[in-house]
């Protein structure tokens, strides 16, 4: 599938909870809700705003599945690869390629 990309899509930011010790999925929801809804054409989650490297592949993974969810089908949304090795980066786009995207209209 060919997927031709256009308009506004933003890097998502990846919320915390207090103390920085885990994703905050109800904010990262919250987020995804909020991007849609101000009518953003696609969302771009772990994609470069700087918290990639902090994040172990769980919890990669999490952010992922968390927007995918969210997004529902209304937008696509993009996985960010930004590791800093191809052994790792090929390991991460089998993370992102694994989690259900669904389709949009």
């Amino acid at each position: 599938m060919t997927l031709e990309l256009q308009g506004i899509i933003p890097a998502l930011i990846t919320p915390f909870t207090a103390g920085g010790k885990a994703v905050d999925s109800r904010g990262l929801r919250a987020l995804v809700d909020f991007l849609v809804e101000q009518g953003v054409h696609g969302l771009v989650a772990l994609g470069g705003t700087g918290e990639y490297v902090a994040l172990r592949p769980k919890e990669r993974r999490q952010v992922l599945e968390v927007a995918v969810e969210q997004s529902a089908g209304r937008v696509p949304v993009l996985a960010g690869v930004l590791a800093p090795g191809m052994a790792e980066a090929q390991a991460d786009m089998r993370l992102a390629q694994a989690v259900d995207h669904p389709r949009t209209e």
